[in-house]
């Protein structure tokens, strides 16, 4: 990933165990070095050789001197956190944000420098995991938000300042996700000024310029979010936002595109957004559901009747009540009364007046 950071300190303290006489020392702070180096050099560390950096820079941590030590357990939380990114292991998660919370308590007194911004920022990351924690601590929002007013990145032992930088610009991007999770999109979009080639960047500005009545902005928008999605799921050297950010599930972005291009009434373009977003999410009713209104506004009579089935089937095994799944039998009954077939038609309707129908 190639992550700069500053070893002169590191250095010192190996220096320093093997002047004292402490040959064993110097041998485990010299693996724990080596070890976070070949994490630092992977464009994506995979878990082989972040476990491996997390279990050495523990051990370094215990033979470290004292006001070395908070140096060690930084890297043990960054080989941990990346470590959990990979395996999803919420206990590891933690770990990682607790090392990082111990590096600033124990931050050396006598260092001029304040601990860098980006430090609390891996903290917060690691605690949410990738937002799936969020409910857990209230006061993320808050953190990130003093994160961003005080992007305190001089250059220290930790971290460089690009780096830190870096970090400050995912906090950004949390904070335009906890505005979009409230369906406040002017303050997501204000948020996310400067990331504009962010998923959820482009995901916000193309719902802001569909609620604006911008409807070909919002189309072209939609498609470049998508895009950028995916990409960040190929890609073998993703940004530390696509890495760090909150997690944006591409599926969730096609889904919203499809309603647009069905409200637009270009239904082949509301056909495909909703083929490639059940692929992912396959039991989003709803989706189903349009996409055979959308075969049947194209005529496409039996693939519509297949669907509005699915569709109903769908919700009752998820249990979904957002939509009235009457509506589905209701549609089918209106496709067969059309198609002359009044037996099958009455049925359907039969069906629609004892489920859920608005």
């Amino acid at each position: 990933m190639k992550l700069p950071t500053t070893l002169a300190a590191i250095a010192f303290s190996l220096a320093g165990a093997t002047a004292f006489g402490q040959p064993q020392a110097a041998a485990i702070l010299a693996r724990a070095q080596a070890d976070f180096l070949k994490v630092d050099s992977e464009p994506v560390p995979g878990l082989q050789s972040t476990m491996s950096c997390l279990q050495s820079n523990a051990a370094a941590v215990a033979v470290a001197r004292a006001e070395d030590r908070y140096l060690w357990q930084y890297r043990k939380g960054y080989c941990g956190l990346f470590g959990a990114l990979v395996n999803g292991s919420s206990e590891t998660f933690q770990a990682a944000a607790r090392d990082f919370t111990d590096t600033h308590t124990n931050w050396p007194k006598k260092t001029v420098t304040r601990p860098p911004a980006g430090l609390r920022a891996l903290a917060m990351v690691a605690r949410l995991e990738q937002g799936r924690m969020v409910d857990n601590h209230p006061d993320s929002q808050k953190e990130f938000e003093a994160i961003v007013n005080d992007p305190n990145c001089q250059p220290t032992p930790l971290m460089s300042t690009v780096f830190c930088n870096s970090l400050v610009d995912v906090s950004r991007v949390w904070l335009g996700w906890f505005a979009w999770r409230r369906n406040a999109y002017d303050q997501a979009a204000q948020a996310l000024e400067k990331t504009p080639a962010a998923a959820l960047s482009l995901w916000v500005r193309a719902k802001l310029a569909q609620d604006q009545k911008r409807p070909d902005e919002a189309a072209s928008l939609y498609q470049k979010a998508v895009a950028a999605s995916q990409q960040t799921g190929k890609s073998a050297n993703p940004d530390l936002i696509a890495l760090l950010g909150p997690k944006i599930e591409t599926s969730v972005i096609q889904y919203q595109a499809g309603l647009l291009e069905y409200s637009r009434q270009r239904y082949d373009a509301a056909i495909g957004y909703f083929d490639s977003s059940l692929k992912a999410s396959p039991s989003n009713s709803y989706a189903i559901f349009l996409r055979a209104r959308s075969k049947e506004a194209l005529r496409l009579n039996q693939p519509a009747l297949a669907d509005y089935v699915l569709a109903a089937q769908t919700a009752r095994a998820n249990n979904d009540t957002s939509w009235s799944v009457g509506q589905a039998f209701f549609q089918r009954g209106m496709l067969f009364y059309q198609m002359k077939d009044y037996v099958r038609a009455e049925g359907e309707f039969a069906t629609a007046m004892t489920a859920r129908l608005t």
